[in-house]
C-alpha cells in the first residue's frame, strides 16, 4: 500500500479539498483518485455509451473542481458538491444537444488520444447491452439509476439531491428496474 493510499484512507472528501483548496496538490489527487471512475462511468453511461464526449465531460467537472477550490467551504458535502457538478454538466449537455442517444460503437480504437482521460474498460459486452437497455428508459427512470448505481447514492439523497419526494424516487427507481428486467428477458 502506497503512501496515499494510506493517507487517503485517513481523511473525509471535505478536508481533502480543504486541505487542495490550501495548496496542498496531493489533496486533489486522492480525490480525483476515489472518485474518477464513478464520475466517469456516470457520463459513460448517460452518453449512451460515448466514450470520447463522456470524457470532455468529465475533464469538465474536474477543471471545475480546480476552478472551484478557492471558493469551496467546509459546509458543503465535496461528494453532493461533486456529484451535483456532475450531473448538472450531463443535463446542461443533453439540454444544448437534444439527440436520441447513439448506439455503442464496438469497433472504436481503444486509443482516444492524451486529451481523454479512458476509464471504462472494454470487457465482454456486458456494458453494451446494459447501454442499450438504458437507452429504452425515460429520461426519468435513467437519471436516477445513474444517481443510484454509479454514484451509489441512497434514495434519500437522490431525493435530496433533485428535490423530489424518497417516494418518487422509490417508485421510478422500481419502474426502470422493471424495464430493465423486461428488457433482459426478451434479449436472452
Amino acid at each position: 500500500m502506497t503512501a496515499i493510499e494510506n493517507t487517503s484512507r485517513e481523511f473525509s472528501d471535505s478536508a481533502l479539498m480543504l486541505s487542495y483548496s490550501a495548496g496542498d496538490e496531493q489533496g486533489f489527487e486522492l480525490l480525483y483518485k476515489r472518485h474518477r471512475n464513478a464520475v466517469f462511468r456516470f457520463f459513460y453511461f448517460g452518453t449512451g455509451g460515448d466514450e470520447v464526449l463522456a470524457g470532455e465531460l468529465f475533464q469538465d467537472v474536474w477543471m471545475t473542481v480546480v476552478r472551484g477550490r478557492k471558493r469551496y467551504h467546509k459546509d458543503i458535502s465535496f461528494t453532493e458538491w461533486l456529484h451535483h457538478v456532475a450531473w448538472a454538466r450531463l443535463y446542461d449537455h443533453i439540454r444544448l444537444h437534444p439527440q436520441p442517444l447513439q448506439t455503442v460503437d464496438e469497433t472504436a480504437p481503444e486509443s482516444l488520444g492524451a486529451n481523454v482521460v479512458t476509464l471504462h474498460p472494454k470487457s465482454n459486452g456486458e456494458d453494451v447491452d446494459l447501454l442499450e437497455q438504458l437507452k429504452r428508459l425515460t429520461e426519468e427512470h435513467r437519471e436516477i439509476v445513474l444517481l443510484r448505481y454509479c454514484f451509489r447514492m441512497s434514495y434519500t439523497d437522490i431525493a435530496h439531491f433533485l428535490d423530489v419526494a424518497r417516494s418518487s424516487v422509490s417508485r421510478l427507481h422500481r419502474e426502470a428496474l422493471v424495464s430493465l428486467r423486461k428488457d433482459k428477458s426478451e434479449v436472452c
